[in-house]
């Protein structure tokens, strides 16, 4: 999502007054190259079984990129269900958002922009990352949480977004 609204932040300046960037993941070269060759490989092996292993096995890769303090089963199951739907065609946004360079296009930005982080999801340091390259960006965080905090604090996740948006 990041990904998604600082492309169109920079294709479209002019259709924009503030960019949100929740959980950004400026990852270098190296990291983007290291994660596409342990990554997409084992998403794009991904296959249905008759035995029903195929939903386990989407569970615990959730489970693992969503961090060990993920405590909202409906969230969990929902975006399992989403994978699950994805099926095959999963890895293609993976795919996508390795090969974007984040830390290059980040560094373009102009609007008033805002990371949003939580302490608990397995990005955030990637999130403090893009306020060393952009200390003139805005910040908030929330303590605890996981890849899902939307749905894990969605009171003081939404009142931050609303604060930024209707800030002077």
């Amino acid at each position: 999502g990041s990904a998604v609204g600082l492309e169109a932040v920079l294709r479209a300046p002019s259709r924009y007054r503030r960019l949100i960037l929740n959980s950004p993941t400026p990852f270098t070269a190296e990291e983007r190259h290291s994660m596409l060759e342990a990554i997409i490989p084992r998403q794009q092996a991904w296959q249905l079984r008759a035995d029903g292993t195929h939903l386990l096995e989407m569970w615990n890769r959730r489970v693992r990129a969503t961090g060990p303090s993920w405590t909202n089963v409906k969230a969990m199951h929902r975006n399992v269900v989403q994978m699950l739907v994805a099926g095959e065609t999963l890895w293609h946004g993976h795919n996508a958002l390795l090969q974007y360079d984040f830390a290059g296009r980040i560094m373009q930005v102009t609007h008033r922009c805002l990371v949003l982080a939580n302490t608990g999801d397995v990005r955030y340091a990637w999130s403090l990352k893009s306020m060393r390259m952009r200390p003139d960006f805005e910040y908030h965080e929330i303590g605890g949480g996981s890849h899902d905090i939307t749905d894990e604090a969605p009171a003081e996740w939404t009142q931050a977004v609303a604060e930024f948006v209707n800030a002077q």
